[in-house]
């Protein structure tokens, strides 16, 4: 896990009860048992810092849980090299979304809309609307991110 690696520092806005088995780092495990959950809250968010390395993202994939009904629906793709809340560009947007409306857990890629070409430290997943539970909380299986790394000077 590049959380537990010391690699990538991935945060979230809350957790679902603080419970220790709904981690952000979960995000990045590639193990259907662990997942990440949020509170039950609007604009539910992970981030991703990438630390001394930038990233110039060009597609990402999300992976739903066990529960379909906790797929979200709508969210955007931002980045940003300061991580400060007003600082954020949005390069992909999704609005109310079909792909994950399943009956098992399912992966797929997006495109990044937006591509800039620029490279930076942040990468945020912020949700924008209810789930396909209709509940406002944020809950993913995995994120993986696809592009070019800008190594440390």
């Amino acid at each position: 896990n590049v959380d537990d690696n010391n690699e990538v520092k991935i945060t979230s806005s809350s957790l679902l009860n603080n419970d220790i088995k709904y981690l952000p780092k979960f995000a990045a495990d590639f193990n259907d048992i662990n997942f990440f959950h949020s509170n039950r809250e609007q604009f539910s968010w992970l981030k991703y810092d990438f630390k001394d390395r930038k990233i110039c993202p060009t597609h990402y994939s999300m992976k739903t849980t066990y529960d379909v009904n906790s797929s979200p629906r709508s969210w955007v793709f931002e980045v940003s090299n300061t991580g400060y809340e007003n600082d954020w560009t949005i390069l992909d947007t999704q609005n109310e979304t079909t792909i994950f409306m399943t009956k098992q857990p399912v992966s797929h890629t997006f495109d990044i809309q937006q591509s800039n070409n620029e490279y930076y430290r942040y990468i945020r997943i912020r949700t924008t609307g209810k789930n396909n539970n209709n509940k406002d909380f944020f809950s993913i299986s995995c994120v993986e991110f696809f592009g070019f790394i800008q190594q440390p000077k």
